[in-house]
């Protein structure tokens, strides 16, 4: 580098040759020189470096050579930094390659040159900041390991919801989020919790960026977010047994009978949809228990007791088969999960009947839990057969819980109209 540098006076100078083929462009100048405004050696060397570096860009440029991109130049040699003291000494470096930018542009005018636009469009590739929001979302699926493929489907959504929202890492900030987030609040009239499940991929992506260094950790654009009143209203609603029937009725009248089945298996038990819908014929046991195998908790893994009433549905459904689902005709969709498509059928029986959005299958399930409450069943027992976790010491953790004549005494409470 001493070759780029020259001592002036007490000052030090960079300058560099110009190739006499390329000197007309330059109106004839046979040198580049600039001072340094430095009497260290080492400071000067290391600013050289960055103007010389701009030099012999534009000699290239004068002489029709491909334009080489020098901010992702700066970018990768940022990525394999091997200490924040090495990264902070880098970014210096770059913000002084930006200034030499600049103060091209700008010197005419007065104007500071890191405010110039090229310079601040070369320092946000150079230190990422104008790096595609979507640039590693692949890599960030691919990390996510033990979800199922539906869930990395909905993940992946999500985040790239996001960022068709902020194109560039720059343009996430946390008052730019603040305005998204109201947006999707007001304008798409999404509920506070909707969004929080939207948030939820979205956060974890941002860990993942600031894991590998793409954005700062220095500041979470998505803390302190404020969402509101939760104006969910607690969810979804129990049916009544009435309408638990009414269902099975219209679905009757449609030659639904798979459906008839769904609910009647539902109403009897309070299992979850996708717990119904995984359940294969091994797991009805003598048509007295059902094991529920395949649940989304680990207290979710329980046998529950099979009402007299439920077991002629049973019986013709498995009809002699020794394997299989129980629900051996159900489609599933591409990710293999057997429940949407029974969700949105029952969707559009319910509406027929003029039930609101609060009314879901998932409401048969509520439909037990109310009944077992109006009929005094202790809840550890409810839990018990729901598959619900007992937040207590005692039950929780303790107890090794119901057992299947006390479960069996609950489930013979459970009524609906004939």
């Amino acid at each position: 580098m001493a070759k780029y540098i020259q001592k002036r006076r007490r000052r030090w100078y960079a300058i560099l040759e110009i190739p006499e083929g390329v000197r007309h462009h330059f109106q004839g100048r046979p040198r580049f020189v600039k001072s340094l405004e430095t009497e260290s050696e080492s400071v000067a060397e290391r600013r050289a470096a960055l103007l010389v570096g701009a030099w012999k860009k534009d000699i290239s440029e004068a002489r029709g050579q491909p334009e080489e991109n020098d901010a992702m130049y700066w970018r990768s040699v940022l990525k394999r930094a091997k200490s924040e003291k090495e990264r902070s000494r880098i970014i210096e470096q770059i913000h002084e390659a930006a200034e030499i930018i600049g103060s091209v542009n700008v010197a005419e005018i007065g104007m500071d040159p890191t405010q110039d636009p090229e310079a601040r469009k070369f320092y946000g590739e150079a230190v990422g900041w104008t790096v595609t929001t979507r640039e590693h979302i692949e890599e960030w699926i691919a990390s996510q390991r033990g979800l199922k493929d539906k869930t990395k489907a909905i993940y992946k959504s999500d985040v790239e919801s996001f960022a068709a929202q902020f194109p560039n890492l720059a343009d996430v900030t946390r008052a730019s989020v603040r305005r998204w987030v109201t947006k999707l609040l007001s304008e798409r009239d999404l509920s506070v919790k909707s969004v929080r499940r939207l948030l939820s991929p979205v956060r974890g992506y941002w860990r993942y960026l600031e894991s590998i260094n793409a954005v700062s950790e220095d500041q979470d654009p998505f803390a302190k977010l404020d969402f509101g009143k939760d104006d969910s209203n607690g969810g979804f609603l129990p049916l009544t047994p009435d309408q638990v029937c009414a269902l099975m009725k219209s679905a009757a009248e449609n030659d639904d009978q798979e459906m008839v089945d769904a609910i009647d298996v539902a109403r009897w038990t309070g299992v979850r949809i996708e717990e119904l819908c995984s359940i294969e014929v091994g797991q009805v046991h003598n048509f007295s228990t059902i094991s529920i195998e395949d649940s989304k908790t680990e207290a979710g893994v329980r046998v529950v007791p099979v009402h007299p009433k439920l077991v002629r549905t049973l019986k013709r459904l498995i009809a002699g088969r020794g394997e299989g689902f129980l629900f051996q005709d159900m489609k599933s969709d591409k990710y293999g999960d057997r429940s949407p498509a029974l969700g949105q059928r029952f969707s559009r029986f319910k509406s027929k009947l003029g039930y609101g959005p609060r009314l879901v299958f998932h409401s048969i399930r509520k439909t037990v839990a109310t009944q077992f409450e109006n009929a005094h069943v202790p809840e550890g027992v409810a839990a018990d057969i729901l598959g619900h976790e007992k937040p207590t010491m005692t039950y929780g953790v303790y107890s090794g819980g119901s057992s299947l004549d006390t479960k069996r005494k609950a489930i013979l409470k459970l009524k609906y109209p004939e």
